[in-house]
């Protein structure tokens, strides 16, 4: 179902995460401003704090490795740290 932004805007998420599928990151920056054009997308708490952030769908949408990196990188946002053991480089190819 598709959600309404008053759903959204209830939720007042401290985190956006946008990971369209069949979308690149590089393709989903460049058409950011499609959300940013609404008023709404501005009341958003995690908006005003800049905690958006642009996911590759490809680290969630398949079963397999990948899909560990993904939760890995999420893990890593959502505690504002990096385990040990990841190379940073890789988290933003």
């Amino acid at each position: 179902r598709i959600i309404t932004w008053e759903e959204i805007l209830t939720a007042d998420p401290d985190i956006l995460v946008l990971s369209p599928c069949s979308a690149s990151p590089a393709r989903t920056l460049s058409e950011i401003h499609l959300l940013a054009s609404t008023s709404e997308f501005w009341k958003m708490r995690c908006v005003q704090r800049g905690n958006v952030y642009i996911f590759d769908h490809g680290c969630f949408s398949r079963p397999g490795p990948r899909l560990i990196e993904g939760v890995e990188m999420m893990a890593a946002l959502f505690r504002n740290i990096l385990p040990m053991e990841q190379d940073r480089s890789r988290l933003y190819e």
